[in-house]
């Protein structure tokens, strides 16, 4: 245990830690250090309009904390922070519309720190009503054309990262807007027709598969030469998965949604594997074998149970499957994909970093929400192990309370980092600390589609 650490409470790191969050000067000065930069990236971990790293996330951690601490000062704070954003944004401007560092995801913040719609109205319906016209040119008509000439749609045009299943999580925010929710229909509709098997290398193949051009990294398109399936929540078919059962929850439902989560369940129930190691999982992506295309395989040994890939993702969106097909035998296995997930974390832990992407505090999340939906013992009580651990990380000498790493979702190198970030950074691990508090659901998970 760390003894700069052994007498604090979850609450007593979370206050400590958000009271230095408070000063921009001070993140900015800390992101931008030498020992900060992040060569794979090229950039240091701060970037003023983008809510993985930026303002936007401090937002919604701060709405969260004036939640949660009604009586102290932190509604100040997310008001205060609002000001520096708009300020940012006249100053900078906003350069794309994805989610995680785009429009998409400034204008869910303001929804989530808008207390129910009754502050920055003005300022959303401006930024909304670009972001509505945008995403149907700069999305929907790119991917229409795809799929109309029976292409791979490029998962970056979908994913929930940099694609319409991050647009979409938003508009699902907005059931009270006539024009997101006729927008949100348009992206299932997109999102279904995704799903229809298409003519692959001579094979009939899930309309999911990449075509290697379409892999962001040389490596990647090294190894799948043939084009590959990407099962992961943050950047796969998994995050679809989830979109497509919640928009159907909440009344969005067009022809053919219930087949199209139909047929990806059970494309991921029937493709769990081994990776490596460790059993009953998910590679991040399955390898397209033109010589055995209706076999998925890996070529991967690299597994961890994050939140961008792995089996708890997949289970999350399992489980919203379930609720959408009301499909009992669905629901049971995602739980016991979670009970299994609980075993590995005490014989298989790979998660060497708290942050939420691809360490313990994605994980946490996950478990947590599972708890709440299913009232687990076995998940609380993980849930409680996961804490400790995070909390036993905090040293009060690092600048924001915790390192944590930079990575590749599928790769072994990592950097220690300070870090105010919201998907891979402090913030990111101060807000599942703060939903372990709760025992209800939280506005802010749909975030991360769960």
């Amino acid at each position: 245990m760390n003894p700069k650490a052994s007498k604090l409470s979850s609450s007593d790191v979370i206050l400590e830690v958000a009271n230095r969050l408070t000063c921009l000067d001070y993140i900015k000065d800390v992101s931008s250090r030498k020992d900060n930069f992040i060569p794979a990236f090229q950039a240091h971990p701060w970037n003023s309009i983008t809510l993985s790293h930026g303002l936007p996330g401090l937002i919604v951690f701060f709405a969260e904390m004036a939640h949660c601490f009604p009586h102290e000062d932190w509604d100040q704070t997310t008001h205060q922070m609002m000001q520096l954003l708009v300020q940012a944004i006249e100053a900078e401007g906003i350069h794309n519309l994805t989610l995680f560092s785009g429009l998409t995801g400034v204008c869910f913040a303001i929804e989530l720190a808008s207390k129910n719609g009754s502050r920055y109205q003005t300022l959303l319906s401006q930024l909304e009503a670009h972001l509505l016209t945008a995403v149907q040119t700069e999305f929907v008509e790119l991917i229409q054309k795809q799929l109309n000439e029976g292409l791979p749609v490029s998962p970056l045009l979908y994913d929930t990262i940099t694609g319409i299943n991050g647009n979409l999580a938003y508009l699902l925010q907005r059931m009270d807007n006539h024009e997101a929710v006729s927008l949100a229909t348009t992206l299932v509709r997109q999102l279904v027709e995704l799903t229809h098997p298409i003519l692959w290398k001579g094979h009939l193949s899930p309309g999911w598969v990449t075509a290697p051009h379409d892999l962001v990294l040389q490596e990647h398109r090294d190894a799948y030469r043939e084009g590959c399936f990407d099962t992961g929540l943050a950047h796969g078919i998994a995050g679809s998965l989830s979109l497509l059962s919640q928009a159907y929850l909440r009344g969005i439902q067009v022809e053919g949604q219930l087949s199209a989560i139909e047929s990806i369940a059970g494309w991921l129930e029937e493709t769990q594997c081994s990776v490596g190691e460790f059993k009953n999982v998910w590679p991040g992506r399955f390898v397209f074998d033109s010589d055995v295309p209706n076999r998925c395989k890996s070529t991967s040994s690299f597994y961890r149970d994050g939140w961008c890939y792995g089996a708890p993702g997949i289970a999350c969106s399992l489980w919203h499957a379930s609720q959408a097909m009301k499909k009992e035998s669905l629901a049971n296995f995602s739980l016991s994909l979670m009970h299994e997930v609980c075993d590995r974390y005490v014989l298989q832990n790979n998660l060497s970093c708290p942050s939420f992407c691809h360490g313990q505090a994605g994980l946490l999340t996950m478990l947590w929400q599972m708890q709440l939906e299913t009232g687990s013992k076995k998940l609380r009580s993980s849930c409680d192990a996961i804490a400790r651990d995070i909390l036993e990380q905090y040293d009060s000498t690092h600048p924001f309370g915790f390192k944590t790493e930079a990575s590749f979702p599928d790769s072994d190198a990592v950097l220690k980092i300070d870090n105010a970030g919201l998907l891979d950074g402090v913030t990111g691990i101060l807000l599942p600390l703060l939903f372990l508090k709760s025992g209800e659901r939280r506005p802010w998970l749909s975030l991360f589609v769960l």
